[in-house]
């Protein structure tokens, strides 16, 4: 499912842009995901999340967001 469905086009060799089927857009699961990163990014040590180049903190905030967007899109199907 998209966010932000839109025809897929394609240009020919006299420059008209013709629809070519399919859904262009963000994934809704991706969407969701960086609403909740905004929401919950201040909630993290912001200094040792991107300073610590060792630091495994940027994929622990990646996955909690994807984390709680699967949990969104479970909801939508309740």
């Amino acid at each position: 499912m998209k966010a932000f469905p839109t025809p897929a086009f394609s240009i020919n060799d006299e420059a008209r842009v013709t629809a070519v089927g399919g859904e262009g857009g963000m994934d809704l699961r991706d969407y969701f995901a960086a609403k909740v990163m905004q929401a919950i990014l201040p909630t993290y040590d912001i200094q040792n999340v991107f300073e610590n180049e060792n630091t495994q903190m940027p994929i622990i905030v990646a996955k909690d967001a994807y984390a709680l967007a699967d949990a969104m899109l479970k909801a939508r199907q309740a």
